[in-house]
């Protein structure tokens, strides 16, 4: 297997790898450690690269491999975080040269919770400053280009996150989603990114552009990945109070190979739906179509609010 090979793998298939002895952490960390060596001048995707505690986590992953010890589905596995996840002791810019020397003292809860979980920490990675735009521009530390065309923006804020994520040099990333920071990379990129609802996953620790509508969440190759980070940073943290009264939740992981028929999909074509692109626009039916084979049941939804917000910009 090539480098370029395990390091598109998804995380059950590099977990397989790991606990059959085909594949060790370290290994699978070094190939990303150069990828992003030979990409990011070029990419942007990572401000900030943590080689040296990459290497300590992934021995530390492979050691515990070799005792016995399994921490479950993210141990040994190169993830990122966005440059606005406090980490203790690594510097946390937000996207702006405002902070560039800014060293928290106290990891992010979400950060925590993946160390724990036996994840390997690539690095910081870029963002629109101060997470605050769309497109993922930004001016001091470069944009990343969208790794399909390098003509196009990789949406944003999360734009790292997507980026690195996309182009092979982290199996796993944090974003963060106010109005579309995860979500709009993640479309950008031909990824999955998941916005989680607000109370279920902790914000402390992380740098706020909306105290009331900040979510945390992963982007991730596959939706089996994204539902292994989400299982490792959701839940109850006494350091965020949204998330004291979140109603307890089964793993989601777990529940993934559940039947789905009869379940309910809305789709909102108006507005969304005017002046998109023709193919844009039969991807979307294909999906639904396919979902209905399944036995969903795929509804027309309105949103007048929607209309409304349109209507007014115009």
């Amino acid at each position: 297997m090539t480098d370029r090979e395990l390091r598109y793998l998804s995380i059950s298939e590099l977990g397989k790898h790991y606990r059959s002895g085909q594949l060790s952490p370290v290994e699978v960390t070094r190939a990303h450690l150069n990828a992003i060596q030979d990409l990011n001048d070029r990419t942007h995707d990572y401000i900030t690269v943590t080689g040296e505690r990459a290497l300590a986590d992934a021995e530390a992953a492979e050691t515990g491999f070799r005792a016995g010890r399994d921490l479950g589905p993210l141990q040994g596995v190169p993830i990122a975080l966005k440059d606005l996840v406090d980490t203790k002791g690594i510097a946390t810019s937000a996207g702006t040269t405002i902070w560039k020397d800014r060293v928290p003292e106290v990891d992010a809860t979400v950060a925590r919770r993946l160390a724990e979980a036996g994840s390997v920490l690539l690095g910081k990675t870029n963002l629109v400053e101060f997470a605050f735009g769309p497109y993922g521009l930004n001016p001091h530390y470069g944009t990343p280009p969208n790794p399909w065309d390098a003509d196009r923006v990789p949406g944003g804020s999360s734009s790292g996150s997507g980026g690195a994520v996309a182009r092979g040099c982290a199996f796993a990333a944090i974003g963060t989603d106010t109005g579309g920071s995860i979500r709009l990379p993640a479309s950008f990129c031909g990824i999955v990114g998941l916005k989680p609802t607000v109370q279920r996953v902790s914000r402390a620790g992380v740098v706020p552009l909306s105290w009331t509508l900040d979510s945390i969440g992963p982007l991730t190759r596959g939706v089996m990945d994204t539902a292994y980070v989400f299982d490792a940073i959701a839940g109850f943290d006494a350091a965020d109070a949204a998330t004291h009264d979140a109603p307890a939740f089964a793993p989601c992981a777990e529940s993934l190979h559940g039947e789905i028929a009869g379940l309910r999909v809305g789709i909102v074509r108006d507005p969304f739906f005017d002046g998109a692109e023709g193919e844009i626009i039969e991807r979307v039916e294909a999906a639904a179509a396919q979902l209905e084979g399944l036995g969903v049941r795929v509804e027309e939804m309105v949103l007048p609010e929607a209309r409304e917000e349109l209507n007014a910009e115009l």
